[in-house]
């Protein structure tokens, strides 16, 4: 079975194939099925999935050549992983027949502690590295006990094995390679060859020296997903968190009592480029398709461009945001968007190829699924990076209006190795790995602006678009935004600006985030049409200059609180639909319906609170804090004429049906003197 060789012996072809094919098919399998019963699942129980289910015909035909690639290279990627055990394996099977026989009992119990040592640790590692994997669930992981990142029950037995399985496969490997020539040949070559392959082209394809930008006037908004101030020390976190968000923040002028009019990314975003709220702007929920946006809309980034700026959008998450050159922006750095994303991005979890993708040679081995945060594998360096290269490839000589919108902090809040070990059990240690994940692309970033002289050149803006709604405590499990407006936290939003003379210092004048466009056109030097926005300048309070109270008008989305669960399940398959011609996934009419029929809404006017839930029938009115989001009931102390003006301030914004609502208001006791 083998040939004798000076240090060793060869191994037989035959058992090195042999074993090679069954670890790799059985390791391929096994994800597979895992992924395929994972996508079954989501049709059924994922609201935006469920209702897809007509046009998976029509996404398997379009999307079949891509997907049948990248099940090939993710194939090759398993094969490539097992590859080296295999090697080792059919050299140690080689001298232990030679010295203790071939007996099927042997054999078996041989293979099995090989295969058994080998899946243990590769598992174990690889959850490690990626413990959101869904193939850290699969059969041959749960069989084999390997060890688990989420949940390491320190006490388990199972913990043990890993050791062990560990110390098996060092010890078989360097035994192997100490007795054959041919395999420490191999592993030299496949050593330098992978590292030929991952090192060359990394510096190929990496970033070149930073380049200059001279023009003056440009704008960099660092936008931050599902991102509030409890997260950072600024607002009551543990000393060091954060350091870049935190730090940036401490050393711009800020706005500590800023809000978002909808704290959903989709209309945030548009409010944002508009300047206008969402019942203005059209866009009411995520999702909502084309037809909504109103046609008067002027998109900064379009306006930008008009006057000479070169625009550039980029965002690592797009299920829910559909921000695209539509929206003004002339280039865009996005994972690819709609049904692909949906259907690929949630099926496509193999272990070798999450590995292989956390080098820049792997990432852009599967452009399908290439700088999105959603997929497994994502790696939050290498979508820096390709930001930094779009940055770069932008004109030197013309201001830049550059929004990045980093999304890693948002639910289901899975983070990589390292991130995921500054997790603590709970919503809030989870949602801790994600701030240091996305905190250390934001510092790679203003590392770069620094290098390129935008930093001292260009207005730079971080904000998030809304925030998680968790409350700080750490009991509190809550992780709602866009819900309802029981709790503000979700709505109140980080906004700091940085710009050259511009003294570091705090504001708490109530602002909204929408404002950041007649503020970045007045930069620009640009009118800003106030007939066609609601937004006001924030220019007058960075000089100190005081302003008229703003007040703030907003909504939410589906209210689960009006709108049940159950019907919901029920109803889903009516809400969205694929639309061929942009190729994303909308709202169809019937759940734009559901969305406008579940709505509440709030109006924030100095410190009182006016809350309106129609289909709850709620009506209430507090007495306010934005510093520390506490507030007291005081429906009954505010006289009705006041209850009064609040509600029809709040119905004429909002377009609602007066004698209906107010009919409402009365029988509730809302309008009556107590």
């Amino acid at each position: 079975m083998a040939a004798p060789g000076g240090e060793g012996e060869v191994p037989a072809r035959r058992v090195l194939l042999r074993s090679w094919l069954a670890f790799s098919l059985l390791a391929f399998a096994n994800e597979l099925g895992t992924n395929a019963y994972g996508l079954w699942l989501q049709f059924h129980q994922a609201k935006v999935l469920n209702a897809l289910t007509d046009e998976l015909r029509l996404a398997l035909d379009t999307l079949a050549h891509q997907v049948l690639v990248m099940l090939a290279l993710a194939a090759a990627c398993t094969a490539l992983v097992w590859l080296p055990w295999a090697a080792v394996c059919s050299v140690a099977w080689g001298r232990f027949r030679a010295r203790h026989g071939g007996t099927r009992v042997r054999r078996v119990l041989f293979w099995f502690v090989a295969g058994f040592s080998g899946f243990h640790l590769y598992y174990s590692l690889h959850d490690l590295l990626l413990p959101s994997s869904r193939a850290c669930d699969s059969p041959l992981v749960v069989l084999g006990g390997a060890f688990d990142a989420v949940d390491p029950s320190w006490s388990s037995p199972r913990l043990l094995l890993l050791p062990l399985s560990g110390a098996v496969v060092v010890g078989a490997s360097l035994w192997a390679l100490a007795h054959s020539r041919t395999l420490r040949r191999g592993a030299l070559a496949f050593g330098l060859l992978g590292w030929a392959g991952v090192v060359g082209y990394e510096r190929v394809t990496g970033l070149g020296p930073p380049r200059r930008f001279e023009a003056p006037g440009s704008v960099i908004v660092l936008g931050l997903d599902s991102f509030q101030a409890n997260r950072l020390p600024l607002g009551g976190a543990p000393a060091g968190r954060a350091p870049h968000i935190d730090g940036f923040l401490r050393e711009c002028y800020r706005f500590d009592n800023a809000w978002t009019p909808f704290a959903r990314t989709y209309p945030s975003w548009v409010s944002i480029f508009t300047g206008r709220y969402p019942m203005h702007h059209g866009v009411r929920d995520n999702l909502v398709p084309d037809s909504h946006l109103a046609p008067d809309n002027r998109y900064l980034a379009a306006e930008l461009r008009r006057a000479g700026y070169a625009t550039l959008h980029a965002t690592d998450e797009t299920r829910f945001s559909n921000i695209r050159a539509v929206h003004g922006f002339e280039r865009l750095l996005h994972p690819t968007m709609g049904l692909p994303d949906f259907l690929v991005g949630s099926f496509f979890d193999f272990s070798a190829a999450n590995l292989v993708r956390q080098s820049a040679l792997g990432h852009d081995l599967f452009p399908l699924i290439a700088n999105n945060r959603a997929v497994v594998g994502y790696n939050p360096r290498l979508w820096v990076r390709s930001f930094l290269r779009e940055l770069d490839a932008l004109p030197a000589d013309r201001p830049l209006f550059v929004t990045a919108h980093l999304c890693g902090n948002h639910w289901p809040f899975s983070a990589p190795f390292p991130y995921w070990l500054a997790a603590r059990p709970g919503l809030g240690g989870e949602v801790d790995a994600c701030v240091d994940m996305v905190d250390e692309q934001v510092g790679l970033i203003l590392d770069h602006l620094r290098a390129t002289g935008l930093m001292d050149a260009a207005t730079v803006v971080l904000m998030s678009d809304h925030g998680d709604g968790w409350s700080g405590d750490p009991a509190d499990v809550t992780n709602s935004h866009g819900d309802n407006l029981e709790r503000l936290l979700a709505n109140k939003v980080l906004l700091g600006i940085h710009r050259p003379g511009l003294l570091p210092g705090s504001d708490e004048t109530l602002v909204r985030s929408f404002d950041l466009y007649p503020t970045v056109l007045e930069l620009a030097g640009l009118p800003a049409d106030n007939g066609r926005h609601d937004g006001l300048s924030l220019l007058p309070l960075l000089a100190g200059q005081p302003q008229p109270p703003r007040t703030l008008f907003a909504e939410t989305g589906f209210d689960k609180k009006t709108f049940l669960v159950s019907r919901l399940v029920q109803e889903q398959s009516n809400y969205y639909g694929f639309d061929p011609q942009s190729g994303l996934i909308t709202l169809t009419p019937e759940g734009y319906d559901v969305v406008l029929e579940s709505k509440s809404y709030m109006l924030l006017q100095g410190d009182l609170r006016l809350l309106v839930a129609p289909g709850r029938g709620l009506f209430r009115i507090a007495r306010f804090d934005a510093r520390t989001g506490d507030e007291t009931d005081v429906t009954d102390e505010v006289p009705v004429d006041t209850r009064r003006a609040l509600l029809e301030a709040l119905v004429a914004h909002y377009g609602l049906r007066a004698d209906p609502l107010l009919g409402m208001a009365r029988r509730r006791g809302f309008l009556e003197s107590t």
